[in-house]
């Protein structure tokens, strides 16, 4: 078990309750850094990575491992994923029809699976490579199933469901907001034609430069600063995080 905000104390009682268990406490640089090493410190050949805030029932991960083990085609699963209102967990209004679908069908093909929990065949990982570490903070998710539906292999959403609180461990920063976006273009220009890239960067200019002027408060204002500038000056490279999530890059914040 990897993790990067496991304190002491914690670690303590991890050893107690559980001696045959391996716990490792890594620097938070990244949940795309954290699965990869992950990755290379175990051969098996299934593994999940998940977030802190995600509660399983207790057939989960038995519903999403039968699915990876009856076809090989499959290179990832995922359960179907309510917030702490009982609705399907928001992933944006092309998801809708994949939720929809779900109450119908015990399993089905959908282009990507949500982050919070992804069970993942390791075979199908060492052909395409580990989670993009250039990614910081969102989209490395997104970018990972991508790439393996690149590659051929398929995913699929089950219908098995777990429940996901959502960004209980994110702070209030601009930073979180900043990464989301670029991470989310980096993604338009490896996978979609330039003509869309072209409308994904209208949008969010006009999107950027309404919330910097009539934002509610300074955070987002901030933000919104930063993502105009980012896209009017198409420099995508740089995080806004500096080394790990702590602090926010001041290379990235100099004009």
């Amino acid at each position: 078990v990897l993790d990067s905000a496991l304190n002491q104390a914690t670690q303590v009682k991890l050893a107690q309750d559980f001696p045959h268990v391996r716990f490792y406490a890594l620097p938070n640089i990244s949940m795309a850094y954290l699965v990869n090493q992950g990755l290379k410190l175990s051969d098996r050949p299934f593994f999940a990575h998940m977030n802190a805030d995600v509660f399983v029932e207790k057939d989960s991960f038995r519903h999403l491992l039968e699915l990876l083990l009856a076809d090989e085609k499959l290179a990832m699963v995922g359960p179907a994923v309510r917030n702490s209102q009982g609705a399907y967990q928001n992933q944006g209004l092309a998801y809708r029809r994949y939720w929809r679908r779900l109450s119908r069908e015990y399993s089905l093909a959908v282009p990507w699976l949500s982050g919070c929990l992804q069970l993942v065949r390791r075979s199908a990982v060492l052909k395409v490579g580990g989670m993009d570490e250039r990614f910081r903070f969102y989209n490395e998710d997104m970018e990972w199933c991508f790439r393996l539906r690149q590659a051929g292999y398929e995913l699929k959403l089950v219908n098995s469901e777990v429940l996901h609180l959502g960004g209980q461990s994110t702070p209030k920063r601009s930073a979180f907001i900043v990464e989301g976006y670029r991470g989310g273009y980096l993604i338009s220009k490896r996978y979609h034609s330039r003509l869309y890239q072209a409308l994904h960067r209208s949008v969010v200019a006009l999107e950027a430069n309404f919330y910097r002027h009539f934002a509610q408060n300074e955070l987002k204002k901030n933000a919104y600063e930063q993502i105009a500038d980012m896209f009017e000056r198409q420099v995508f490279a740089e995080s806004p995080f500096d080394l790990e999530l702590q602090e926010d890059n001041p290379i990235f914040l100099t004009p």
